[in-house]
This record gives structure tokens, C-alpha cells and sequence, in this order.
């Protein structure tokens, strides 16, 4: 990624038995890269994937920077984790306003 000038989550797309081929995917809100190494030939090859304002947008309401069931990769990107913080700290946040809401509309005194 460093030689390729990439930031982002590593994310491997298939685990192969040729020790000469080395394939992965880099994810960023935003961008996709797909690179294949051939190590024997020390070739990469680099697909790079710009996503629209919509694309974003999906991206950012779904992207953790990992699967669950993906017991291979981790976050090792720093925004990815302070990302999913964010994400979860928004989602408290309105489960504490929609409940407080209710509470108070359910005090009579309140009104």
C-alpha cells in the first residue's frame, strides 16, 4: 500500500495456493482499490474504483472497515475506528433522546 501510495482498510479477496500471486482490497469511503501482485514477476496491478455522492453516502451509512464474519481482517486504519465511534455514539444517542422524549411525555406533572 505504501509503495502504491494507498490509504485505507486492507480487505483480502481470496486466499490462493499459488505462493506467486499475491491479490488484496483496499477500502475508503469514496475509493476502492483492487490490486494483483504477481511476485514471480514483480508486477502489481492497481483497479481503482471512484464512487459518486450516492456511492459515498451508502458507503458512510454502512462502513465499519470490517465484515463481522470476517475473522481475517482487522481495523487497521485509525479514521475507520474513530468512524465506528462516532456511529455508535450518534446511535445512543438517539435511543437516549427517543426514551427521554417518552418519559416526558408520560409524566403528567411535566405538563
Amino acid at each position: 500500500m505504501r509503495q502504491l501510495g494507498m490509504r485505507g482498510e486492507i480487505e483480502w479477496t481470496v486466499t490462493r495456493s499459488d505462493a506467486s500471486r499475491f491479490d488484496f482490497r483496499v477500502n475508503r469511503p469514496g475509493h476502492i482499490f483492487e490490486v494483483q501482485t504477481d511476485l514471480d514477476g514483480n508486477r502489481a496491478t492497481e483497479k481503482r474504483i471512484d464512487l459518486n455522492v450516492w456511492g459515498v453516502m451508502r458507503i458512510l451509512h454502512s462502513f465499519t472497515g470490517v465484515r463481522m464474519d470476517d475473522n481475517r481482517n482487522g481495523r487497521d486504519w485509525f479514521l475507520t475506528s474513530v468512524w465506528v465511534l462516532a456511529i455508535d455514539a450518534v446511535a445512543a444517542a438517539l435511543i437516549l433522546m427517543v426514551l427521554s422524549s417518552l418519559i416526558r411525555a408520560s409524566d403528567k406533572t411535566a405538563w
